[in-house]
């Protein structure tokens, strides 16, 4: 399970720096090559996908942003992105979600809907898991790092 995702907290893979840094969720981007990478066309289709498979409450779909709640709340939400890859001409996916501050059960969704896009994407994804769940994939590390964080 999650063959696709690659722990790491190291900032130089982000352009935005968020990996290494994130305390409270999930940061993660789409580890590119010179096959590999996504345009607006193609980001559309995996939002729709998604949404499709995973079912949120709402989604907000824009040309290079998409944003899916998982409540009626909008306490459970991932976002993702699709940006310019700086001194190449092609586009990666990067996203985070906040899912300390939801519970153990959202958690894994995300890291679930992170594989589902690096599988419709035919890439892996670099994945900044604060709880450290990828390392330790012990669910009840995970809840305790949730319920020390609140």
């Amino acid at each position: 399970m999650y063959k696709r995702l690659i722990a790491t907290k190291d900032s130089s893979l982000d352009p935005f720096q968020n990996i290494g840094k994130i305390t409270d969720g999930i940061a993660f981007r789409q580890k590119t090559s010179w096959l590999g990478g996504c345009n607006e066309n193609g980001f559309k289709a995996i939002c729709l996908l998604t949404q499709k498979k995973f079912s949120p409450a709402q989604m907000s779909l824009d040309e290079r942003l998409c944003a899916m709640f998982f409540d009626e709340e909008c306490t459970k939400s991932i976002n993702f992105h699709l940006e310019k890859e700086p001194h190449a001409n092609r586009c990666f996916v990067f996203g985070f979600s906040c899912t300390v501050d939801t519970d153990a059960q959202f958690h894994l969704l995300v890291l679930d809907i992170i594989e589902y896009i690096g599988k419709c994407l035919g890439s892996k994804f670099f994945v900044d898991d604060a709880t450290g769940y990828l390392e330790h994939r012990s669910e009840e590390l995970l809840e305790k790092y949730i319920k020390e964080h609140r």
